[in-house]
């Protein structure tokens, strides 16, 4: 999973050296009135994901945020295990294979920092929102309909906070970076293994804290 946060910390880092091939226009990305909505990729400490967010100036300076994912969950149980006693050498998919989806619902405030004092098309913010998120837990079972007949549905409260940097490429065009940290865990265990271990202290028996660090890259449109 590491490769994944080497790209996108290499994307952020090539964002960081764009140079944008515009002028100024009368508002730019300072625009007091700016209304922005499009699509956004994720990346966190407990997967990958994908949705979409809306921005609404209240001024030059302050933003109201909307923001939906999907998230896929991975874990280190995700990968199958060798049989060492088997001599055609088959691995076999583990019981407590992680297979949770999270699908976040975020409001918050962005605040730009630097309006008007900059001269070319970007600018640095401090973003916090906070939501819920919808867990969807199928069974641990190899079978696909059986997961979903067995599915598990949970809530619970989800709060982020961090930095990013936007950049205003064309006069309509907004991308930005985000890196943060959010706040995420359920009341009681999630992802069960579908067999309980003997031994539970030495094998994966689900989680309820999925806390971490959160990359997130948007590019979006003016209204």
């Amino acid at each position: 999973m590491k490769y994944k946060y080497y790209i996108a910390l290499g994307l952020m880092a090539g964002l960081l050296c764009f140079k944008p091939v515009i002028g100024q226009t009368n508002k730019g990305i300072d625009d007091p009135d700016a209304k922005y909505g499009g699509f956004s990729i994720i990346q966190s400490n407990n997967g990958a994901g994908f949705g979409g967010f809306y921005e609404y100036a209240i001024n030059a300076s302050n933003r109201l945020t909307a923001n939906i994912h999907l998230l896929i969950v991975r874990g280190k149980n995700d990968y199958p295990i060798y049989n060492p006693y088997d001599p055609y050498g088959y691995t076999y998919e583990r019981s407590d294979k992680t297979r949770l989806s999270f699908i976040p619902v975020l409001v918050g405030y962005k605040r730009i920092l630097f309006v008007d004092k900059l001269s070319n098309n970007f600018r640095p913010y401090l973003h916090l929102d906070g939501g819920f998120v919808t867990a969807l837990d199928p069974a641990n079972v190899p079978d696909f309909s059986d997961r979903m007949k067995n599915m598990e549905v949970y809530f619970t409260g989800i709060f982020r906070f961090g930095a990013g940097m936007d950049f205003a490429t064309t006069p309509r065009t907004l991308i930005s970076v985000f890196v943060g940290y959010e706040y995420l865990k359920f009341a009681n265990k999630i992802d069960l293994p579908y067999e309980f271990p003997e031994e539970p202290d030495k094998y994966y028996t689900g989680r309820k804290d999925f806390n971490g660090i959160t990359i997130k890259v948007s590019i979006g449109k003016k209204f």
